[in-house]
């Protein structure tokens, strides 16, 4: 199994400094797309990264496998993104390359992995004496690994989540079942009946498995007869399926 050892660190590493009198920052940099389907029979990926801020930055780009936290050179992925680290002048774009290696994934369902685009603002001109705090932004974004021959399809994953009303503790939880290869992510998601509706706290569900979702504020009494549930498209766009349940 091939898989790629990131060498280099966290440029955030000494750039930030807390000080008291902070100047406002914004983001500059945006990305292309809210998520990669990485096909396996693709060579690679691309996704752009686009500066629209004033000033240059610097960008330094990673992947990780759910470990968000841990510093890029502790992590072993089976994708190589290039440019690792790169100037962004304003009003341009840069070209990120996502290219998988060969790693041992598996073939009857999705991997999923996020990538990492750190935006690092160019130091502070005229600042002698002054105090300022420098921030900078990171974009996270999902990467799904999808091998070939997957039975069905992601439109149809979506539709056909599996939902269910039960008991936990004394309190009614949503269970959402998805026999798909897919992960399936979802946006929102609700319990109604006649006259009120009660939301359901969601998380992404991954294949061939269940996830049992807490309830808010649902009395112990009450029972919705349907689910309405938001799931998010292959493209970031939003589809709205509702579903009966007992």
């Amino acid at each position: 199994m091939s898989y790629l050892k990131v060498n280099t660190k966290l440029a955030l590493t000494g750039l930030m400094a807390l000080l008291i009198n902070a100047l406002p920052v914004n983001a500059g940099v945006v990305l292309s797309s809210t998520r990669v389907i990485y096909e396996q029979s693709l060579h690679e990926k691309t996704i752009k990264a686009v500066n629209r801020g004033s000033s240059p930055v610097l960008i330094q780009t990673w992947i990780d496998d759910g470990r968000e936290n841990t510093p890029p050179d502790q992590l072993n992925v089976p994708f190589m993104v290039t440019p690792p680290v790169g100037r962004l002048d304003p009003k341009h774009e840069q070209i990120i390359k996502i290219t998988a290696l060969n790693g041992n994934l598996p073939k009857d369902r999705e991997s999923v992995y996020w990538l990492n685009v750190m935006e690092i603002p160019a130091k502070a001109k005229n600042t002698t004496n002054v105090n300022i705090l420098q921030v900078a932004f990171r974009t996270r974004i999902k990467v799904f690994w999808r091998p070939e021959g997957l039975k069905s399809t992601y439109p149809e994953a979506m539709e056909k989540l599996q939902w269910k009303l039960t008991k936990d503790s004394g309190k009614y939880v949503a269970t959402a079942s998805n026999t798909s290869p897919f992960y399936i992510s979802l946006s929102k998601a609700d319990v109604t009946n006649k006259s009120q509706s009660w939301k359901i706290k969601v998380k992404m569900i991954p294949p061939f498995s269940k996830e049992t979702l807490e309830i808010e504020k649902m009395p112990n009494s009450d029972v919705g007869t349907e689910i309405k549930y938001v799931a998010i498209g292959e493209q970031g766009n939003m589809q709205e399926f509702k579903q009966s349940v007992n």
